[in-house]
């Protein structure tokens, strides 16, 4: 199966990321001529700018938008996703990370108390933790980085794991099915990235090492007994007096596999039908996997529009998922302007909207104490704040289809929430049935 692999980096200003990202390129020789052309010969290497494409981002010497990036190792190709680090730019690592099947979370050492009784680390990290947690991703690499600044970076490596450990046991949200690994590394000089380094408290793998058997893991997903999902863009039926007319579905599977014969879901009306055919770029194709754009023709003529969802007829059993008027959720509030409870917005899931609205919000994450802060009566008709994370509840203008299991992988239960009058994008977030009061 010809699929991408999608890494994206996350972690407080100046860890390392782009760095590290650009030793990936460069050591696994997969760096692009025009890159090359980029550096001058004499000047002194920078691999941030392998990634860093804006001129803004080069000149501050940050990372503001998500660069994107290929790599392709033994026939394997991957899709690198360079997010930001800044608080103001939280919008972009969730961008980031709502497409990334694995992420590297970077630590910078040399910002820890590491004297302390505790080690702690910087509440950035904690956020973006968080942040992968809620949206799903099995796989995470903690890069201790940095390590060659230190006078003795074994105890650094041994103090630091402790912490990520603490981080690990006190996690707010269920993690079940999470692989997370911890590497020692320097992105600058290229220890353990992919190339191995001497380090007496360490034995695995290196960055390279990790994304390998990651995509072993990835790649065994559809294989799995998931749920799939299309979301349905348009109808296409062929034009004029044709001998064989042909109509049929056209969208993007969002997850797990589709097949011809397979007997499907129309989701919200709960039609179904069988799959007679697939095509994809013009061709008769047996099957069709995630991240593919496809067209279904199915055995019967259904009125299927713009917003419905295709999936397969597990998801149609009761104890799978269930049609809402009301959920709970977890909150990103993404907008510079604040939200505000009671008002009207419209809801994007897939490709429908619909209207909906904000009645309570209950917790708001504190990346200070890696928790979720109960608000009180008066504080839950508070308005959303920018980067805020929040466990809230929605009501809908009309019912929609919410997965009941794994909310974090499930495509139907992803939303964007939208300002009705200016149709900006303020928020994102998951629904989950299980923050819902019994």
């Amino acid at each position: 199966m010809d699929r991408l692999i999608t890494l994206s980096t996350a972690g407080s200003v100046d860890d390392g990321k782009s760095t590290l990202l650009g030793r990936l390129i460069l050591d696994s020789r997969n760096l692009h001529a025009t890159s090359a052309d980029a550096i001058s010969a004499d000047a002194e290497l920078d691999l941030s700018e392998f990634t860093d494409g804006l001129a803004a981002e080069r000149e501050q010497k940050i990372t503001i938008d998500v660069g994107w990036r290929h790599l392709s190792l033994n026939g394997d190709r991957y899709l690198l996703a360079d997010s930001p680090g800044h608080e103001q730019y939280t919008r972009n690592q969730v961008t980031a990370a709502s497409h990334a099947d694995a992420l590297i979370v970077l630590i910078d050492p040399t910002k820890l108390d590491l004297d302390a009784p505790t080690v702690r680390l910087l509440p950035q990290t904690y956020r973006h933790f968080m942040i992968a947690t809620l949206l799903g991703i099995r796989d995470i690499c903690l890069v201790i980085n940095k390590l060659d600044l230190l006078a003795d970076p074994e105890k650094a490596f041994v103090q630091v794991t402790k912490a990520i450990n603490r981080m690990l046991d006190l996690q707010p949200v269920n993690s079940a099915g999470v692989v997370t690994t911890t590497i020692p590394a320097s992105a600058l000089k290229g220890d353990n990235i992919v190339r191995r380094a001497e380090f007496a408290e360490y034995t695995g793998p290196t960055v390279l090492e990790w994304l390998q058997e990651t995509k072993i893991r990835v790649l065994d997903i559809p294989k799995q007994d998931v749920t799939s999902v299309m979301s349905v863009q348009t109808t296409l039926r062929s034009a004029g007096q044709s001998s064989q007319p042909f109509r049929g579905v056209a969208g993007r599977i969002s997850r797990g596999r589709f097949s011809v014969g397979q007997a499907i879901c129309v989701l919200p009306e709960k039609l179904t039908a069988n799959i007679v055919s697939i095509r994809r770029l013009g061709d008769n194709v047996s099957e069709g996997f995630a991240g593919q754009s496809v067209t279904l023709e199915l055995d019967r003529e259904l009125d299927v529009t713009r917003g419905a969802y295709i999936v397969s007829m597990s998801l149609t059993e009761p104890e799978r998922a269930r049609a809402l008027n009301a959920c709970g959720c977890h909150l990103f509030w993404l907008d510079g302007t604040a939200g505000q409870t009671g008002k009207s917005y419209l809801l994007k899931t897939g490709t429908r909207e619909i209207q909906a609205r904000i009645t309570e919000l209950n917790e708001k994450f504190d990346p200070d104490d890696f928790s979720f802060v109960r608000l009180s009566d008066q504080l839950a008709k508070f308005q959303p704040e920018c980067n805020g994370i929040y466990r809230a509840r929605f009501r809908f203008s009309a019912p929609i289809w919410l997965e009941l299991s794994s909310p974090s992988e499930s495509v139907l239960n992803r939303f964007l929430l939208i300002e009705p009058q200016t149709f900006k994008t303020v928020a994102a977030g998951i629904f989950d049935v299980r923050l819902d009061p019994d």
